[in-house]
This record gives C-alpha cells, sequence and structure tokens, in this order.
C-alpha cells in the first residue's frame, strides 16, 4: 500500500524487564490471526505459560483452534466496562475523571509499549529503556522519538 503510515500493520515486539521476565507484544491487522474472530485488527499478549487476547480472555498453548483452548481463569476477573467510546464521551460531557473507564495514567501505560516498539522499528535494532527516567539509556537518537517541537501556543508543559 503506497500510505503515508510510519509503522507497520503487523508486529511483534519482544520486552525483557529486570526481574528476567518476558513479554512478546503483538499486533495484527487485515485477518492474519484466529484469535480476532474474524475482525480485522487485534492485540494479544503472548507469556510462557499461555496468552492473553484483548477482549478475549487468558489461554494456554493446548493446540487446536481458538475454540478448543482451554480458558485460564483469573483470579479477580475485570468486569466488561462496554464501549470505550460511550465512557470517553461521557467523561468529556461531565469533565470527571472518574466517568472514563481508565484513568490517564493506565492509558499512559498501555501506549508505551506501542511506542517503545514503534521507535525500535524506525531504529531497526533493540533498545533499552529506564522506566524511571523514561528515556532510553545513553541514546539521543532513539530518545527523539519520545516527544516532538509542537507548534507555538500548542506545547505541552513539561511536568516533571
Amino acid at each position: 500500500m503506497n500510505d503515508d503510515g510510519q509503522t507497520p500493520n503487523t508486529q511483534a515486539t519482544t520486552f525483557s524487564y529486570a526481574d528476567g521476565s518476558i513479554m512478546t507484544f503483538e499486533v495484527r491487522n487485515l485477518g492474519s490471526f484466529q484469535e480476532a474472530e474474524g475482525k480485522n485488527c487485534g492485540n494479544s499478549f503472548f507469556g510462557t505459560k499461555g496468552f492473553y487476547v484483548v477482549n478475549r480472555g487468558f489461554y494456554t498453548y493446548k493446540d487446536g483452534t481458538m475454540d478448543q483452548r482451554e480458558a485460564i481463569p483469573v483470579k479477580d476477573p475485570v468486569p466488561k466496562l462496554g464501549d470505550k467510546w460511550d465512557f470517553f464521551f461521557r467523561a468529556v460531557r461531565s469533565r470527571k475523571q472518574e466517568d472514563m473507564s481508565a484513568t490517564t495514567l493506565d492509558a499512559f501505560q498501555s501506549c508505551v509499549h506501542c511506542h517503545l516498539g514503534n521507535t525500535a522499528y524506525r531504529l531497526k535494532r533493540s533498545l533499552n529503556f529506564d522506566p524511571k527516567t523514561e528515556q532510553f539509556t545513553d541514546d539521543a537518537e532513539a530518545n527523539k522519538y519520545l516527544t516532538r517541537e509542537y507548534r507555538t501556543g500548542f506545547e505541552v508543559p513539561k511536568l516533571a
């Protein structure tokens, strides 16, 4: 496709953490996976004991199609909250954070892995990121991707 896209529509990124755990974050579009039940886009998270499919739940790696896989029960399941746009517009109208389906910090943390993976993709290499400083370690080129120059009058204030 000839468009202005700067990220792939199908991508798998592996993250390793200080405690030794590893997470593979995978985004696949255009019907390339069975977990989405015929939808065009979905997100899955793969671990050592199973995987998570957004809006479906946790599953084992048992062979077979999705309907044959074993669901992994969750101790305290998160209730389905409804349509994200309903919550967003309710919060815009009320101007109350509690009308959102997630906090601003939750939204930030859910997007970080996407942005880190896209930065590594653009630079075509592995990167080291310090979550405490929210900077790539000793990598000025990668740190340029963490923000951008804003138009005068539309700057985002530095809070920390």
